[in-house]
């Protein structure tokens, strides 16, 4: 994102997806699911984590208003 304005700003994302609040509920019955079988899930470990780190470094560019490298995703 770019701005003129160096004034912070507050974003709000209103996601229900296609199921609501049920997305996040499948999510986690699929973990669970895994973990008691030791089935192999939808998204691997290496792939969570790099969504997590480009969420960080979105959160990270809006509050400084730069731009902001994410390494080994």
């Amino acid at each position: 994102m770019y701005r003129e304005e160096q004034a912070p700003q507050t974003f709000t994302v209103d996601y229900e997806g296609a199921a609501g609040h049920q997305d996040f509920v499948a999510e986690i019955e699929h973990f669970i699911q895994c973990a008691k079988t030791g089935a192999e899930p939808l998204v691997s470990g290496r792939d969570a984590a790099g969504s997590i780190a480009c969420c960080v470094a979105m959160k990270r560019a809006v509050r400084e208003g730069g731009i902001i490298k994410v390494d080994g995703v």
